[in-house]
């Protein structure tokens, strides 16, 4: 493979160079000048390249010379044959970059050689009459490489640098192309060093197996083999019929490690710009065209399992077609596989408890005893000593003292009154938002981090056991627990007279916005009857809000409210929640899909509701309208509600 690359290289050379004196060519040739040389980098422009040997001090060059873009002078018209561009000899380069008819070279301490064409100031000498593109201050072409000047300074490894005067930079990478010249710089306090383009990135390469490699695998000591190697005594008899590998196991291990990636990654690409509405691509009618648990079965099998299926397309490759009905759906059917091999792990387990004593008998479900009087703390107790694969199996719930069996009603009852009394924000851990009703993490509090673990957990079990619970979060619970970013609408929601008047300063249209809001970039914030003030930035107290800065207040403002002041605890929050309900079929819901299938649909039909009670003495509908008082519906039915059935 390496040698099919390296001979790829020189014969993309050869037609460059054959193009210049031959006219183009459809077959490759092998470029015999470089031999000698370890080509590590070619740039090739509109009618000449440049090559980097791997000593980084050899530039060589080749092709048309009208513009001086070979860096050898007006001598030569074109030079059909690499060159080495002698004034640069001595020069440790690390990149090099071919425009249309200009050249540039970076060496490893930052500093930027330019030279040919710079009719549009594409060689970036200071732009005086043109466009200059050379970078030397003037639009003349440059036959010789001439130093760019630029405000950027030498890279130094000894320690970080500062300037006192204007601000400098230090080059990372360049990139020519047509008339026109880029540099990507950082700075200099960063301490990064310039892009090295002699030593190629392991990470980019193809791999490959060598002699060392397959030495070093077949050495492992016994016990430690890998699963490819056949598990018995056969890979001890190795010979040319018997190879001593699984072969089924090492087709699984291939087909895991070519498995495509490019669906998911430009699926959360495509989210981030929004150029079209997510739910513009749903398929409503999915679940009536294909059996969605069977498609994710195979899916499963096929991308989890590593087992091979001969179906030729499986719709939930595709998720971005799904729409909230059907994601539920999923999600319902991943958490009965995970039940069912957990289940099954247990029964296995159990198996071998009746002949070897050293497995311990399990029970195949979680089961959770609890007091009615004492249910926070018995929870707390039995889920604080349980495993984490315990968690995967099914939940069954028993009251101290009460014969019910569980079959999904005593469970619920459990969700309902534990997670009332978790998020009480009497305890501190939660702080009540009266104007919208909403509930967020205390940025101060009493409690250990391990109780909010503990309360992502119960979160987490109760969709894993497709429970809707009562949860009065805003929705930015919901984008942080997919890994999306809170924004100005969702301070809106939670704190409607803040968020409002963060508008309102966002969209004021004078230029006296420190005389007239009077902010800087601090919060106030109240905690058990005392008042304290927190910067929202370092020295922030210092920092009026103007017009230029006044977006970075209001972002800083709702970093401080969802992430910054909360981190600790939403973290173990997080990590509790994911534990049990992680996983790739979690990250295809939208925030609003995932809180509707958690708390379930709020959007009632009032007119049916009317209908439904049956009313005794003088009381009637109108009589609890004209009082004009909160109706709250607490629901803690199955997850069926929410594809718009109700459970009698």
């Amino acid at each position: 493979m390496c040698a099919v690359l390296e001979q790829k290289w020189v014969n993309i050379l050869q037609g460059l160079q054959r193009s210049v004196h031959m006219g183009s060519l459809q077959s490759l040739h092998h470029v015999g000048a470089l031999d000698a040389q370890n080509i590590v980098a070619v740039s090739c422009g509109e009618a000449h390249t440049l090559a980097l040997n791997d000593k980084g001090s050899e530039v060589f060059s080749w092709g048309q010379n009208k513009y001086g873009q070979l860096g050898l002078g007006y001598e030569y018209k074109k030079q059909t044959s690499p060159q080495m561009i002698k004034s640069l000899l001595g020069i440790p380069f690390a990149q090099i970059a071919a425009g249309g008819a200009h050249s540039f070279v970076l060496t490893l301490s930052g500093a930027i050689f330019g030279w040919g064409r710079n009719k549009f100031g594409q060689l970036g000498l200071n732009d005086d009459n043109g466009n200059g593109q050379l970078g030397t201050g003037t639009t003349s072409n440059r036959k010789s490489p001439f130093t760019v000047k630029g405000s950027w300074i030498p890279y130094s490894t000894q320690s970080p640098m500062s300037t006192d005067t204007e601000e400098c930079y230090c080059v990372k990478r360049i990139f020519s192309g047509g008339d026109q010249s880029f540099a990507h710089y950082f700075y200099p306090q960063n301490m990064v060093p310039p892009d090295d383009f002699r030593y190629p990135d392991l990470l980019k390469q193809i791999w490959t197996v060598n002699e060392t490699f397959i030495q070093r695998l077949l050495s492992f000591p016994s016990g430690r083999l890998p699963v490819e190697i056949a598990n018995n005594d056969d890979h001890y008899k190795t010979s040319t019929r018997f190879s001593g590998v699984d072969m089924n196991a090492a087709r699984l291990l291939f087909h895991k490690l070519i498995q495509p990636e490019h669906t998911h990654i430009s699926q959360q690409v495509n989210e981030r710009g929004q150029v079209i509405q997510y739910d513009r691509f749903y398929i409503h009618e999915i679940q009536d065209l294909i059996d969605i648990r069977n498609d994710y079965a195979n899916w499963f099998q096929q991308q989890v399992l590593g087992m091979l299926t001969d179906i030729p397309v499986i719709i939930c490759t595709y998720p971005f077609v799904f729409d909230a009905q059907a994601k539920t759906t999923l999600l319902q059917t991943d958490a009965i596989i995970q039940m069912q091999m957990a289940v099954d792990q247990a029964h296995r387990q159990n198996l071998s408890s009746l002949f070897l004593p050293v497995f311990e008998s399990v029970n195949p479900c979680l089961i959770l005893m609890v007091r009615r009087d004492n249910i926070v703390g018995d929870a707390v107790e039995v889920l604080r000593k349980t495993k984490n694969v315990d968690y995967k199996k099914p939940l069954k719930v028993i009251f101290v003292g009460e014969e019910a069996v569980d079959a999904g009603g005593v469970r619920k009852e459990f969700f309902l009154l534990i997670m009332r009394e978790l998020l009480d924000p009497k305890y501190g851990m939660f702080r009540y938002y009266e104007e919208s009703r909403l509930i967020w993490f205390s940025d101060k509090t009493f409690e250990d981090s391990d109780l909010f673990h503990l309360i992502g957990v119960v979160c987490g079990l109760a969709i894993y056991n497709f429970t809707i619970v009562d949860l009065h979060f805003p929705l930015a619970l919901y984008k942080k627990l997919l890994n999306k970013k809170p924004s100005l609408d969702d301070l809106k929601e939670l704190m409607p007279d803040v968020g409002r008047g963060m508008q309102q300063l966002l969209d004021y249209p004078e230029d006296d916005i420190e005389e007239a809001f009077c902010l800087n970039f601090t919060i106030t914030v109240e905690n058990f009857g005392t008042t304290e003030i927190k910067e929202l930035v370092p020295k922030g107290a210092d920092i009026p809000v103007v017009k230029q800065n006044r977006q970075d207040f209001v972002d800083a403002y709702v970093d401080y409210i969802f992430n910054r002041s909360v981190a600790s605890l939403y973290s173990a929050f997080h990590e509790g929640f994911h534990k049990v309900c992680g996983g790739k079929v979690l990250q295809l819901f939208q925030p609003s899909e995932l809180q509707a299938m958690v708390i379930g649909n709020t959007n009632y039909d009032w007119k049916e509701l009317e209908k439904g009670p049956v009313w005794e003495e003088k009381q009637s509908w109108q009589t609890v309208a004209k009082q004009q008082l909160p109706v709250e519906i607490v629901s803690a039915v199955s997850l069926k509600n929410f594809k718009g059935k109700t459970e009698t």
